[in-house]
């Protein structure tokens, strides 16, 4: 399932005003460039070089060998985001993840309990409906 970028940005919005990221600017603005990165179909320049450059202002003669800048931030950034979603974000239907490996987040709807009941419950009617229609047939 495709979320819309507004829907993203949304929940952007509210986790950048959470208290696990309310007073980091280093990690709002990775957080921020990445997906917005990724909203605008960019995911092949999020390298460990140009994230160095775009978010933490370093020289183009930046070193990620020499440099842990980028992987120290994104861990930190990654762990906050599994923080919020324990806390202030148990309930939000959109997720915003960035797996270790890879500086590309992807974007998740949660589906509550009721509507996954709801969703089996449905799936199971229709297979019901389709068996009565054959044995009606037949």
């Amino acid at each position: 399932m495709t979320i819309a970028g507004s829907i993203v940005r949304e929940q952007l919005v509210k986790i950048l005003a959470s208290k696990h990221f309310a007073r980091t600017t280093r990690l709002r603005r990775l957080l921020r460039f990445i997906v917005e990165q990724t909203l605008a179909g960019r995911t092949s320049e999020l390298k460990e070089y140009s994230i160095a450059i775009a978010v933490f202002d370093k020289s183009d003669t930046f070193d990620p060998r020499l440099d842990a800048i980028v992987r120290v931030q994104a861990r930190e950034m990654r762990s906050r985001l599994d923080a919020y979603y324990r806390d202030e974000g148990r309930r939000d239907e959109v997720i915003i993840r960035c797996s270790v490996g890879t500086y590309v987040p992807s974007f998740e709807q949660r589906i509550d309990e009721g509507h996954a009941q709801t969703m089996f419950w449905n799936a199971r009617i229709d297979a019901l409906q389709s068996l009565l229609v054959k044995k009606a047939r037949t």
